[in-house]
């Protein structure tokens, strides 16, 4: 990811659920800006697990080691300060569903801040972002950015942005496909001809036989791909359909019986 254009405007966004987020900033900057965006809202009594907002300092050894945050939180491009920032993103912590209904919203997750944004139109992304001109993606070169700075909100604000039917149909499909190139890459049909369309095809019939987490459906998917004729034959159609066995179970005999043992 480029950001070297103007690094003094690059903030990092931290899922403080997944990762003790001030420790991860202060093991590798001795002088970040950081806010706890629970701090001061009415969810203070999760602050343990608060995403933060991190400004890091110049030369910060932080953005010189992704590997230490990237699967917890994403990078944004902003010239405001940061409380401007991190007001405006208290303002999001939680969106209207369709039915009026609060929920909480992920924006600081790698997984399902960009499906989001995906589903916005330019005017719904701009006033979204706010101060916020740019999302990065950890470890890609992918980047939303809105054409233009929308209106900063304030923490009181929360609960103003509206989703639509619209958004949530587009925010499954969106999830939907991340979740098919992850299986693709998990299975090792990522890359090759017609690997995608297979994989599509092999993740319906992991789920027809109950699979469901992406660890089960991936393993399935591998297995289907590298040994398809064996699970075609009666042991392995009768494993697939073996009534009372736990997924996890039913892979693993799969994978035996794929590499030649008995049921």
């Amino acid at each position: 990811m480029d950001i070297s254009h103007n690094p003094e405007n690059v903030l990092m966004l931290l899922d403080g659920a997944t990762t003790d987020a001030p420790r991860l900033a202060y093991q590798h900057d001795d002088a970040p800006e950081l806010e706890r965006l629970y701090a001061g809202t009415p969810h203070q009594a999760a602050i343990s697990v608060s995403p933060c907002l991190v400004r890091p300092s110049p030369g910060s050894e932080l953005l010189a080691a992704p590997e230490t945050w990237q699967d917890h939180g994403i990078l944004l491009e902003s010239p405001a300060d940061l409380p401007v920032v991190a007001n405006h993103l208290r303002s999001l912590i939680s969106l209207r569903l369709p039915s009026g209904q609060g929920a909480y919203c992920r924006f600081y997750s790698p997984g399902q801040m960009i499906p989001f944004l995906c589903a916005l139109d330019p005017e719904e992304l701009r006033a979204f972002s706010g101060p916020i001109h740019a999302w990065h993606l950890p470890g890609t070169d992918y980047v939303i950015r809105a054409a233009s700075a929308g209106p900063a909100r304030n923490a009181a604000d929360e609960g103003w942005f509206q989703m639509s039917d619209d958004h949530m149909k587009h925010l499954q499909e969106q999830s939907r496909w991340l979740f098919r190139m992850r299986v693709a890459r998990l299975s090792g049909l990522a890359g090759q001809p017609d690997g995608q369309l297979r994989c599509a095809r092999l993740i319906e019939r992991a789920e027809h036989y109950g699979f469901r987490s992406e660890l089960e459906v991936g393993r399935f998917v591998a297995l289907a791909a590298a040994h398809a004729p064996r699970l075609e034959e009666q042991d392995g159609q009768g494993i697939l359909r073996t009534d009372g066995w736990q997924p996890a179970k039913r892979l693993d005999a799969l994978e035996q019986l794929a590499l030649g043992g008995a049921r």
